[in-house]
């Protein structure tokens, strides 16, 4: 396949082109320009009333995935940083990712800890010897035994011992409909986790109105085991209604109580979600510590090749050129048995 460029915007379309060649893939990135275009147009016309809607599948699903997804996995990322989610002791062993779409979470998560795994060196073992606390190297532990730096007896450990194990549990309103991208991104970044040691293979999917109260209460008890939980980039979807707002804030706080004592509640979100964050900071605050934040989320660039076929101008649909960032909103919840621990912080 043509040279696509690295994460993330190789990963996005590889996971649209994953049956591609390379003597079609310019005609198939063109004929996505026009759902790029639409799409765009949508969000423009629906931003100021929050009443975004879309249908996110076939070629509106692709599209969206190459010019959207790339700068919602930077958005993951900095919403899990800050959250300090890598300094978490044990680290997450469950995570729930809602509202999930093409999960560009997952892919940012799988980046996030493969990072924290990564050896010091390619012939050094990732764990300090128990008896002169050093990094031996695995080649001589292997053909010796014995620690390359004292000599102590030492064992290597099978890979899959060191490897941090994470549970995704994905829930969406409609799973089906973005069944086919999901997939991909998922296997995309499952194996590129796996390479890193992070096993993201244990996956369950779960249908969740974030506007019920009886989704909370039908999956209350897979919210109870999670570590984390994560909602990004659904309140452009909501509408002005005043009531389902409401809902969806009692909804929130709902899964918040059922969060354990030490597990992470982080609400990722655009511009618009200013107020609703202020409102969820008063909610949520007998429940454990709150902080926000608004921060400028950069993208990567596209390569020349995406922006030649996907992103340029052709006779037949307006000039949309790649995002270079956008403002997002970050909400966290530390949850605590503490009534008296919530405080705001920027």
């Amino acid at each position: 396949m043509t040279d696509l460029g690295s994460t993330p915007y190789g990963q996005a379309l590889r996971s649209t082109s994953a049956r591609v060649t390379d003597d079609d893939v310019t005609q198939a990135l063109q004929g996505l320009q026009p759902s790029l275009h639409a799409l765009r147009q949508g969000f423009n016309d629906g931003a100021r009333s929050s009443s975004v809607s879309s249908d996110y599948s076939g070629k509106i699903a692709e599209a969206y995935l190459i010019a959207y997804v790339p700068g919602f996995i930077k958005q993951a990322e900095t919403a899990f940083k800050l959250a300090e989610l890598r300094a978490q002791s044990p680290p997450p062993k469950r995570v729930g990712v809602f509202c999930c779409g093409p999960c560009p979470e997952v892919v940012a998560l799988g980046e996030l800890f493969s990072g924290s795994q990564s050896r010091p060196s390619r012939d050094r073992l990732g764990t300090a010897c128990p008896a002169c606390f050093l990094s031996p190297k695995v080649s001589v532990a292997k053909e010796t035994g014995e620690c390359s730096e004292c000599g102590a007896p030492l064992q290597i450990p099978p890979r899959n011992e060191s490897e941090l194990r994470i549970q995704l549990e994905l829930f969406d309103l409609s799973p089906q409909s973005w069944k086919p991208i999901r997939d991909e991104v998922l296997r995309i970044a499952i194996g590129n986790a796996k390479r890193a040691s992070v096993d993201l293979s244990c996956v369950s999917l779960h249908e969740f109105d974030i506007r019920d109260p009886e989704s909370v209460e039908r999956h209350s008890g897979v919210v109870a085991d999670l570590d984390v939980a994560i909602f990004q980039n659904f309140q452009n979807e909501l509408g002005n209604a005043r009531e389902v707002r409401s809902a969806v804030h009692s909804n929130l706080e709902s899964v918040a109580r059922l969060l354990r004592p030490g597990s992470k509640m982080i609400l990722s979100d655009l511009w618009h979600a200013m107020a609703d964050h202020s409102r969820l900071t008063t909610l949520l605050s007998g429940l454990g510590a709150v902080q926000r934040w608004n921060q400028t989320v950069t993208h990567p660039m596209p390569n020349l090749f995406l922006r030649d076929h996907f992103f340029f101008q052709t006779p037949n649909c307006q000039k949309t050129n790649p995002r270079g960032s956008h403002t997002a909103n970050f909400l966290l919840l530390n949850r605590t048995d503490d009534a008296s621990s919530g405080q705001e912080g920027c």
